[in-house]
């Protein structure tokens, strides 16, 4: 089974339509962004943790998709102490496109 972690403000800008809803709502873009992949993660066997940046200001519940707040450090910290924490890091998938966050997944 993998473990995709996914820097959730990093997909939000390379999804137009979502993109575009951040600029005026940022919870709806976020849960936007949440219930697409729940809906594309439904039937897969494997986990999926959805990282955003800040603090939780109101629950997303999404069914299969573990979402975390980075509350006063960064989604990238949170990140990387989760490939650290990894039990087996072989399986987990990192899904960003920051070039720190992917080296680091990649070592």
């Amino acid at each position: 089974m993998k473990h995709y972690i996914i820097d959730g403000n990093n997909l939000l800008g390379k999804i137009p339509a979502i993109k575009k809803l951040q600029k005026s709502n940022k919870q709806a873009s976020r849960e936007k962004l949440a219930f697409l992949l729940g809906r594309y993660f439904s039937k897969s066997r494997n986990s999926v943790t959805l990282h955003f940046d800040g603090h939780l200001k109101e629950t997303i519940k999404v069914s299969g998709i573990k979402i975390k707040f980075s509350g006063s450090k960064t989604a990238d910290d949170k990140i990387k102490i989760e490939i650290e924490r990894s039990k087996n890091p072989k399986n987990i998938i990192v899904v960003t496109s920051d070039n720190n966050v992917a080296e680091f997944a990649r070592v």
